[in-house]
């Protein structure tokens, strides 16, 4: 009698599978996912210094603080603290907010007595580089009717490596009759102009006549950079009876070195 084969009496050669994934693939994928879950926490826990927001507002500590909008850097809103404002000597502070962003603070600086040439310093920052700014504003500016704007300078004052230009504006305003109020029309005029440079724009010259210039202006703009790419701004205004009155660049600088001297930067890290 034959004998039966193994494959005959239901006998089947098992053939071991293999893994999909080796064991060396395996402990790869492990490390993968590893630095990604460390990745993802650090990316949601990193705290790069913004301000906290409460209902539109930015929460700070003090009420000299000068603060940045970021945005550019990472998309939306984000506020950075980068420095403070102490006092200048000879004035008076008051604080503000800027007319493009209201949690971005803006500093008036009103002499103490009439027998100075500067009428009036601001300070406040912008989220640019302190070179591009000035190259940009002093062009714009001197753009403008009725205005000269002088080269972009480089200067040490108070303290800071500094970009600065000076520009004077000769404009009319039309004098308005006591009791007179603003209508809305002109009172929107008004706030149009205050979002440009200081006396850049006359907003009471448009009823079509030619007037000779009744307001003199001499101004500076000076800027030093600082930490999240930004810059701080700062504006020294002079009022002068006529082009002839002018004060000297050298007066304006002093203001200003004055203001610069009088910023407390936040330190790089």
């Amino acid at each position: 009698m034959a004998k039966k084969s193994a494959a005959s009496k239901g006998y089947r050669r098992q053939t071991a599978k293999k893994p999909y994934l080796s064991k060396k693939d395996i402990i790869t994928l492990c490390v993968i996912l590893a630095v990604v879950a460390v990745g993802a926490w650090l990316l949601f826990s990193y705290n790069d210094g913004a301000l906290k927001v409460r209902d539109g507002k930015v929460a700070v500590d003090g009420d000299n603080w000068l603060i940045v909008n970021g945005s550019a850097s990472r998309g939306g809103a984000r506020y950075y603290k980068v420095g403070e404002i102490g006092e200048i000597e000879g004035y008076t502070r008051e604080a503000g907010t800027s007319l493009a962003d209201v949690n971005i603070p803006l500093y008036t600086f009103k002499p103490q007595g009439d027998d100075g040439a500067v009428t009036e310093i601001t300070v406040t920052t912008s989220h640019n580089a302190a070179g591009k700014l000035a190259e940009y504003a002093s062009t714009a500016i001197g753009s403008t009717e009725g205005c000269e704007s002088g080269g972009v300078l480089k200067a040490e004052a108070g303290g800071q490596s500094c970009t600065y230009f000076v520009y004077t504006s000769a404009s009319y305003e039309a004098e308005k009759a006591e009791g007179d109020a603003d209508t809305e029309g002109e009172a929107d005029a008004d706030a149009e102009a205050e979002a440009l440079p200081d006396d850049a724009v006359d907003a009471h010259a448009d009823d079509g006549e030619t007037h000779d210039p009744n307001r003199f202006t001499k101004a500076l703009n000076i800027y030093f950079d600082t930490v999240h790419d930004s810059c701080f701004v700062i504006h020294v205004n002079c009022e002068a009876a006529s082009a002839d009155e002018y004060p000297d660049d050298d007066v304006l600088l002093a203001a200003a070195s004055q203001a610069v001297a009088a910023i407390a930067p936040v330190e790089s890290k």
